[in-house]
């Protein structure tokens, strides 16, 4: 063992002196790590109409208290911000302040905590009390659909097994991600062949790779764990307003048992995650409209807010100017068709003003335009037209208009 540093001790040179703050054995190392919460999951937002679906997975479960080498996990708390007015020369990369923050829901294992109690006589118990609301994990589990399109004749029969022999023959975990089928001059890769027949979809190969596990059978074989997912559907959210989404875990406060060395007891709720350390935004929209729908009603795609007035831009959340939004407002074309959508915006006399491309194909039927042209220039009050061009041959062109007051 090193001696404790002494710098008032004359043996020591100079040049061992250099920097010394020891004063009579007073130097020790300070561990200043005192406890963290679980990192945060990946995390994925799907904006509908009205609703954004919020997708995370179980990363925070997996994850091992840095101080105590353990894993702690007790709970996910779904955050939202929103009314964000973007400070000046921020965007949405930079997020919202800490006060926007709101805790939506939070979903917790079912577990207890224990407390200490000292009765008259000065004897210890420990009290037994339930820890959280106790919801469980179950209300929001969630199972990608492509995994259960497997059965015989369905899109995907045949690639869990094909991914378990791949996820198999990996014994050493070379791979940290789902691999990729090709390699660099675009030839197959021998031992990935199986997985073949479903290369257009990568998705869906993402998600068959992530929860096929690998145990640990022998000690040659690096284990793989299964991935498990979660959603939560936000319903209070209105369309066309900008949302912004955290996903963080607690942990427990442990504390040492006595008697039983590198053991411990839960003696409370821990540490929380901070939602501003990872977050995503989306905007809600409505949803694309299906051939079918169009065949039996019709078009009706509509803009809003019309007539965009100041008032009404303002109201629907004006932003502060930047480089990449120089006017803070915006109008959006909505049910648009479920295709890849082209819309120009033309003048009363037929000038084209600026070109927005859409991808209803997803299911969103909304785009915004923030009333520049396409030159860069914010527009002048007055009438303008409209064009919605799909490429699919099921929707028929479509003509609208909307009035602009500045």
């Amino acid at each position: 063992m090193l001696p404790n540093w002494n710098c008032w001790n004359p043996a020591i040179s100079v040049e061992d002196k250099a920097g010394c703050t020891g004063i009579a054995g007073n130097e020790h190392n300070v561990h200043w790590l005192v406890g963290m919460a679980p990192p945060p999951p990946g995390l994925r937002l799907v904006p509908t109409d009205n609703s954004v679906h919020v997708f995370w997975d179980d990363t925070s479960e997996k994850a091992k208290d840095l101080r105590l080498n353990v894993i702690d996990f007790e709970s996910y708390r779904i955050w939202r911000a929103d009314n964000w007015t973007r400070p000046y020369g921020s965007s949405l990369r930079n997020g919202p302040e800490a006060a926007l923050w709101q805790l939506v829901a939070e979903y917790d294992l079912k577990d207890f905590y224990c407390r200490e109690r000292t009765l008259n006589d000065g004897t210890v118990r420990l009290d037994t009390l339930a820890l959280g609301a106790n919801t469980g994990l179950d209300p929001i589990r969630y199972v990608p659909k492509c995994l259960a399109d497997t059965l015989a004749g369905g899109r995907f029969d045949g690639l869990a097994a094909a991914m378990r022999e791949v996820v198999r023959a990996d014994s050493t975990g070379v791979f940290q991600a789902r691999p990729l089928l090709r390699d660099r001059e675009g030839l197959p890769i021998a031992k990935l062949a199986g997985l073949l027949p479903w290369e257009g979809y990568p998705a869906e190969l993402d998600s068959f790779y992530a929860v096929t596990p690998r145990h640990a059978i022998r000690p040659t074989i690096t284990a793989k764990p299964a991935t498990h997912y979660y959603e939560y559907v936000d319903h209070a959210v209105h369309n066309g307003f900008i949302y912004f989404y955290s996903v963080t875990a607690t942990d427990h406060d442990l504390k040492p048992l006595a008697g039983v060395p590198g053991a411990f007891y839960v003696s409370g709720a821990g540490q929380s995650g901070d939602p501003g350390s990872s977050f995503s935004n989306t905007v809600p929209g409505g949803r694309a409209q299906t051939a079918a729908e169009r065949r039996a009603r019709g078009p009706n795609i509509y803009v809003y807010p019309n007539p965009a007035t100041r008032q009404a831009l303002a109201d629907f959340q004006q932003l502060q100017p930047n480089a990449d939004d120089p006017t803070g407002v915006r109008v959006v074309f909505a049910n648009l068709p479920a295709a890849r959508n082209t819309i120009k915006v033309f003048t009363e006399d037929g000038d084209l003003v600026q070109t927005i491309e859409q991808d209803g194909a997803t299911g969103y039927g909304s785009a915004s335009w923030n009333l520049t042209s396409r030159n860069g220039q914010e527009i002048v009050s007055g009438i303008y037209l409209f064009s919605v061009q799909s490429d699919n041959r099921d929707f028929a062109d479509f003509v609208g208009k909307f009035v602009v007051i500045r």
